[in-house]
């Protein structure tokens, strides 16, 4: 299980609040990869409640997203050159880049 360093998540969400319409191309973030403890704090300062259990990855956003839409998406990381899925996608808030980690499982 992956409880630190980085990740990329990937979908076909959309790309801000205000824009509803999905892109046409297919998006990717970056992510930070959190621990569980790490993840539950900021949800705490956030003021969300959300059950965090030991089969979730949490990832923070780096460069927005994942977003409204991007549920079911996958969350990899890179080893050696290649990438490794890592996640599914299972929870979004706004497209904005502030607000509580996303979860995956």
């Amino acid at each position: 299980m992956i409880t630190n360093g980085t990740g990329i998540v990937a979908g076909w969400g959309d790309r801000s609040d205000s824009d509803p319409n999905g892109p046409r191309l297919l998006q990717k973030g970056d992510v930070n990869i959190l621990t569980n403890i790490q993840c539950q704090s900021k949800h705490v300062q956030s003021n969300t409640s959300v059950n965090i259990s030991d089969s979730h990855v949490c990832a923070d956003t780096m460069s927005g997203g994942p977003c409204k839409g991007d549920h079911g998406g996958p969350l990899m990381t890179v080893r050696n050159g290649i990438k490794i899925l890592i996640g599914i996608v299972s929870s979004t808030w706004n497209c904005t880049r502030s607000g509580p980690p996303r979860l995956c499982n």
